[in-house]
């Protein structure tokens, strides 16, 4: 399966996982393609969430939910207001932030709000995004070790980029193949910057080496 930019690479992990643990024939995806793909939506106060970053393409997830829901979803889900104790408490395995490179780190070094008590209201209106079919990270490890080996893009100037290293972590742990390339100098969005007065180097560098992974994997 191959997919991206924000909504696509969700869809990808999400079929993948799908295919991978309720196989419909005999037939199967041999590799999954991630590019900085959401693959949570527990813990929007991870580093790569609190820090500042340089955007090109202005995404919000309450905006992204409110489409995917056809409801309002509060800005408040950013302070992890849509979940209870109790929830945090049952899926903080999943979010696990020992998987998320030191040096991202530095500041934000452990959850932060997982003693605090949601919105009641935002808690039931938004309990469906804590399923694997919004949240593919958010499973036992069981079923993570039947995905295919997986190739992960993720860059530096993204609030995705710490549940990617998250993923990648919990995959190798289940002795999946992974491939991750960062890119920590560009932002979210830049593959698009292929050709024309606004072409970026750094495009067609990762367009280059994603096809030279389905190459020598296929």
């Amino acid at each position: 399966t191959f997919s991206s930019y924000i909504s696509g690479g969700n869809f990808a992990a999400v079929i993948a996982m799908r295919f991978a643990n309720q196989p419909a024939s005999k037939h199967s995806p041999r590799l999954q393609i991630l590019i900085y793909p959401v693959l949570q939506v527990f813990d929007l106060m991870l580093p790569s969430y609190m820090q500042a970053h340089y955007e090109v393409f202005h995404y919000t997830v309450d905006h992204m939910l409110s489409m995917y829901f056809n409801e309002k979803i509060d800005a408040s889900i950013y302070a992890n207001n849509h979940t209870s104790i109790k929830q945090k408490q049952q899926y903080r395995k999943y979010v696990d932030w020992s998987f998320i490179p030191q040096k991202y780190r530095t500041v934000y070094k452990h959850p932060i709000t997982d003693d605090k008590e949601g919105d009641p209201n935002l808690i039931e209106k938004t309990k469906k995004i804590l399923h694997p079919e919004v949240s593919p990270l958010l499973v036992e490890d069981e079923q993570l070790a039947k995905l295919p080996s997986t190739y992960l893009l993720t860059v530096g100037h993204d609030r995705l980029r710490d549940e990617a290293f998250i993923y990648e972590g919990r995959l190798k742990r289940v002795e999946v193949q992974v491939v991750h390339n960062h890119y920590k100098n560009t932002f979210h969005g830049s593959i698009t910057f292929l050709y024309g007065p606004s072409g970026l180097d750094i495009a067609r560098e990762m367009v280059g080496d994603i096809v030279k992974y389905i190459k020598d994997n296929l």
